[in-house]
């Protein structure tokens, strides 16, 4: 026994919310209650996502003035990743940060950055960068080597698999590299966190990650995915970096723009379901007794869904996941059980709330 039920399935939701982006509910969705069935952390349910974009910059490579008989190769490999929403704030290492820290300490001792003639790295604008590489012109593999080992030591506890390479290899088959201007670019764009919500303790409200580095024989592509539950912040963000890029000679796109989305925890149906799963579970030890409600520094196709339907009310929990949109992401199968039941639960006890005076909605 349960309520009238509408159930929506999405496909490409990994890769940027692209199934949810593409569908036409208005006309096909009577339901104003939406439980989304995506959230990574069991007993907290989430009422709020951060919106996002896609940034592409393009940067034409330009002919070597002198070709290098040898270069110097730097990979570094064994980071742990992660979502660039849900781990941008914590201590985890960008492959393209440390990169960029490299050719940093290059700068600091020799007055420039070095002729840089390949980039490499990651391979989803949404994810940490578990790996990279860079290959510069000339012998640098000692300054490179000091600049690798400054990195492992400071990273070293939260990247115990932190590996670096440094070998010197034949140069004289790269005849172009990257503009001066357009490595002095890369350094300064925004990366990681550039703001916290200031009402909300630790949860961060803008941020933008350097998820894909290519170079091809004649072109480098840097994609990134920028977050933030302000969509003027977000905007803005977008401008600052035009102004950099095109200041730097470089072309820049954006794309796959997605709203964040915002519901009152403290609406009776929301507080319903919180409270229904703590009496569920109330013999259940600490911490999954205890539901909580918060918003998530990622994108949710919750937040497309309430956007193409009216006066819409949303809610989103799932079972734990570890290491999402990544090759170490996994699922807790106890926590699917209790996540399924509980589902059962609250359609089977009708645990929602129409609105006042209406006829009872699909939920």
């Amino acid at each position: 026994d349960h309520p009238p039920l509408e159930l929506l399935f999405t496909v490409d939701e990994e890769r940027g919310l692209h199934g949810a982006a593409q569908l036409e509910l208005t006309e096909h969705i009577e339901s104003r209650h939406l439980i989304n069935l995506d959230s990574e952390d069991e007993a907290i349910f989430f009422v709020g996502c951060a919106g996002g974009i896609d940034i592409d910059i393009d940067c034409e490579l330009q002919p070597l003035t002198s070709t290098f008989n040898s270069a110097t190769r730097v990979s570094i490999s064994g980071l742990r990743g992660g979502h660039s929403g849900i781990h941008i704030h914590e201590r985890r290492l960008n492959a393209v940060q440390a990169i960029l820290d490299i050719l940093r300490e290059i700068n600091g001792n020799e007055g420039s950055f070095p002729p840089v003639l390949s980039l490499q790295a990651g391979t989803r604008k949404n994810a940490l960068a578990r790996s990279g590489e860079l290959i510069i012109g000339g012998d640098k593999r000692e300054l490179c080597r000091q600049a690798a080992e400054r990195l492992r030591r400071q990273w070293l506890q939260d990247e115990p698999n932190i590996a670096f390479h440094i070998e010197m290899i034949d140069g004289s088959a790269y005849h172009h590299g990257y503009p001066p201007a357009a490595i002095e670019c890369l350094n300064r764009l925004p990366l990681g966190v550039i703001r916290w919500e200031p009402k909300l303790p630790g949860v961060v409200r803008t941020s933008s990650n350097l998820g894909l580095v290519n170079t091809t024989e004649n072109t480098g592509h840097w994609l990134y995915h920028a977050r933030s539950s302000s969509q003027e912040e977000l905007l803005q963000l977008v401008g600052q970096y035009r102004d950099m890029a095109q200041q730097a000679g470089l072309k820049i796109d954006t794309q796959n723009l997605y709203p964040g989305w915002l519901s009152d925890p403290d609406h009776p149906w929301i507080r319903n379901l919180v409270e229904s799963w703590q009496r569920f579970f109330a013999s259940e030890p600490d911490p999954l007794r205890h539901a909580s409600v918060t918003t998530v520094h990622a994108g949710l196709e919750a937040g497309i869904l309430t956007s193409k339907i009216p006066d819409c009310i949303a809610i989103s929990f799932g079972p734990e996941i570890h290491n999402a949109h990544s090759p170490d992401e996994r699922m807790s199968l106890s926590s699917a059980a209790r996540t399924y039941r509980f589902l059962l639960h609250i359609l089977a006890h009708n645990a929602y709330r129409p609105h006042d005076n209406a006829q009872e909605d699909p939920q």
